[in-house]
């Protein structure tokens, strides 16, 4: 409350890191175990379904899927929040005021790719 006449000017910044999400189940997880696979193919991919399925044509032999290897993901956001308060004390009991909430949210994370256990990939001599 601002005594009668003065305007008061507050900014109360707050910043939260978090790197855990709720699941489907309604567990918490790591915000990048959606985009981790053990095996990374056509289920995944469905890019990769259809010269997947004319390998399998060509050898006749419909057990033969690609298969890129793995991922792991790892994510974590960021939100930094600064309620700005103005206030005016109109009379000794009674105080105007707003406060407007500037909010800022961020994500950054990254994804690895293992080619372990993978049968097609990019050419290392490209990379």
């Amino acid at each position: 409350m601002a005594p009668r006449g003065v305007l008061l000017f507050e900014i109360f910044p707050s910043f939260h890191t978090f790197e855990l999400g709720f699941g489907a189940d309604g567990r918490r997880s790591p915000l990048g175990a959606p985009f981790q696979r053990d095996v990374l193919g056509s289920e995944t991919l469905p890019t990769i379904r259809e010269p997947e399925e004319a390998l399998r044509e060509m050898l006749d032999d419909p057990e033969v899927g690609f298969q890129l290897g793995m991922t792991r993901a790892s994510l974590r956001g960021h939100e930094a929040r600064f309620p700005i308060r103005i206030a005016w004390g109109a009379l000794d009991r009674l105080t105007v005021g707003a406060t407007v909430p500037i909010i800022r949210r961020r994500v950054e994370g990254g994804i690895t790719f293992a080619p372990s256990d993978a049968n097609v990939g990019p050419n290392p001599y490209f990379e």
